[in-house]
């Protein structure tokens, strides 16, 4: 136990420590303006608590350390300004928490590191300025939670990071300035509902089932576009989305039709509200067949919207509900994909004219006397 020790200013070295598998407590110790290493040290399966800790100033190393199966508490630690360097750390099935830690303006490098299977926890932190990293991360299957977490100026990169098959939260985040990267990142389910993204995000995922974008704000730039790299999205909940800035996506590279009718929790309402965003998307951005498609499902799903709701307010609608339901999706939408296809309207015409025509002659033809009657008609 170093619980409330105070280490003066200099270097402070627990290089290659080996701390056995009893608990080890620095609890509320307070360390000095010189850099502190804990590189390479080995912890066993005993409670690791940095709880309420000030690192001080200096610069900051747990590369390669190994945290080994027991619980590790970062809570409400303070990590000063210096650069922050978990590098290559190795963390095994216990939970691991960060909540409410505060870091200072210096770099945070989380990249490569290795979680186990137990839940990791981000919430409510304050990353301040300067870059942020978790490239690379293996989070393993455990629940992942950034939520209410803020970031300041600078990059903050998800790139390449594997999510496996744990739920990730990053819900009410806020993104500060800087640029966002999620880039062939690995994801079953991740959530970012009511965010704000003030800056370019990067969602062009190598693997994902599930992006919940619900309530979220863009100012700038979404980018799920494939370019050089696939991107392979399953579902994509846009509901309550607004777009102040844009959102780059292309409906058939990003299979748009699917992102939407995939959504097993949304109502068909909120599908047509879904395809509307994105029609207006689709405009601003100059996608101008794109935005016929995207209307078109819109038009689609709020014709079966208005269906349902008259249904389920009364089965009696019923009566009148269906016939006006297939007249409008026979004459609006078969015949004209609701103005979106005017070939279609006059191919629908001239064969009109043709069946009406065919039927007049075979009328005629075996009853001369109704050719008679429809001539002096």
């Amino acid at each position: 136990t170093f619980e409330s020790t105070i280490f003066g200013n200099g270097f402070t070295n627990f290089f290659s420590a080996d701390f056995g598998h009893g608990d080890v407590s620095f609890r509320k110790a307070k360390f000095g303006s010189g850099s502190t290493s804990f590189r390479s040290v080995k912890f066993g399966d005993g409670h690791i608590t940095f709880n309420s800790t000030n690192f001080g100033t200096g610069d900051l190393s747990f590369v390669d350390a190994n945290f080994s199966n027991g619980d590790v508490d970062y809570k409400n630690t303070y990590f000063g300004d210096g650069v922050v360097d978990f590098k290559f750390a190795r963390f095994a099935s216990g939970n691991i928490s960060f909540e409410r830690a505060s870091f200072g303006k210096g770099k945070k490098d989380f990249k490569n590191v290795e979680f186990g299977g137990g839940k990791i926890d981000f919430r409510r932190i304050e990353f301040n300025d300067g870059d942020v990293s978790f490239e690379g991360v293996e989070f393993g299957d455990g629940k992942v939670s950034f939520r209410s977490t803020a970031f300041g100026k600078g990059r903050k990169s998800f790139e390449l990071a594997d999510f496996a098959h744990g739920e990730a939260q990053f819900d009410n985040v806020d993104f500060g300035e800087g640029t966002i990267s999620f880039n062939q990142a690995s994801a079953m389910d991740i959530s970012f509902r009511n965010c704000h993204f003030n800056a370019y995000m990067d969602l062009r995922f190598k693997n994902c089932h599930l992006i919940d974008l619900r309530n979220t704000v863009v100012r700038d730039i979404v980018d799920v576009k494939p370019e050089d790299e696939e991107v392979a999205i399953k579902e994509m909940n846009l509901a309550g989305m607004r777009i102040l800035g844009r959102l780059f996506i292309n409906w058939r590279e990003n299979n748009v039709f699917d992102l939407v009718y995939n959504q097993k929790n949304t109502s068909v309402f909120q599908k047509a509200e879904q395809f509307r965003t994105l029609k207006e998307n689709f405009r601003n951005n100059g996608q101008y067949e794109d935005e016929d498609t995207a209307y078109l499902e819109f038009r689609r799903c709020e014709a079966q919207a208005i269906l349902r709701d008259a249904l389920h307010r009364d089965k009696k609608n019923a009566i009148w509900a269906y016939p006006v339901y297939y007249f409008q999706k026979y004459v609006f939408d078969f015949v004209g994909r609701y103005a979106t296809a005017p070939t279609r309207v006059l191919i629908n015409a001239v064969l009109t004219v043709f069946v009406y025509g065919l039927l007049y002659y075979a009328f005629t033809a075996v009853m001369p006397s109704l050719g008679k009657v429809a001539t002096t008609l």
